[in-house]
């Protein structure tokens, strides 16, 4: 499997959450046609789930799922850096490492910026970076059936997507692990 696409079955197989918990989503998922989200006491970020194509395969985001991709094509680099880097010049002179008349205020790279941007601060890629950080107790298992997230890095040779997917069943699974971890993250249906 390729080591920048991680897929994980959540919890179940590994004992990490509760066959009864598993058995509830599920059959709330059948019943409602939604899944079950106990959102936490005190929510301090919200990730909204949004089912792009309808098949009940839900992208999380941090923010507006359908966020604009920003024009770079006036912007310098070290606009950008401050921008979108947090004044890290370091990969900008490393980017440019090859080219001798570089300058901190020439245009940057449109398709460098735009690349950074979906990777770092799209709402799939925030969402991706914020549950990366969690140890989630998900077990290294290829994902199928029901209860499926992934964590997804590439999903193509060249691709620069990078995003957390699941399905409704999956979802409430992540927010019960979540829940438990007191993360103070919720997951809302688009």
């Amino acid at each position: 499997m390729d080591t920048t696409r991680r897929n994980f079955l959540i919890g179940v197989g590994a004992g990490l959450i509760l066959p009864t918990f598993f058995e509830t989503a599920r059959k709330h998922l059948l019943a409602n046609d939604s899944p079950l989200i106990l959102p936490p006491s005190k929510p301090t970020i919200e990730l909204l789930a949004h089912d792009y194509a309808g098949n009940g395969s839900f992208t999380l985001n941090w923010g507006d799922p359908y966020s604009d991709l920003p024009d770079f094509i006036d912007v310098s680099w070290r606009d950008f850096a401050d921008e979108y880097m947090d004044g890290d010049y370091e990969w900008v002179l490393l980017a440019n490492e090859d080219d001798d008349d570089f300058d901190l205020d020439d245009t940057v790279n449109p398709y460098w910026a735009e690349d950074h941007w979906i990777l770092k601060h799209s709402p799939n890629g925030r969402a991706y970076d914020l549950l990366s950080g969690y140890d989630l107790g998900l077990d290294h298992q290829e994902a199928n059936g029901v209860g499926q997230i992934e964590f997804i890095e590439g999903d193509r040779p060249g691709s620069d997507y990078r995003g957390v997917e699941a399905d409704a069943v999956g979802l409430s699974l992540l927010q019960h692990k979540l829940n438990e971890l007191n993360s103070g993250i919720s997951v809302s249906v688009y």
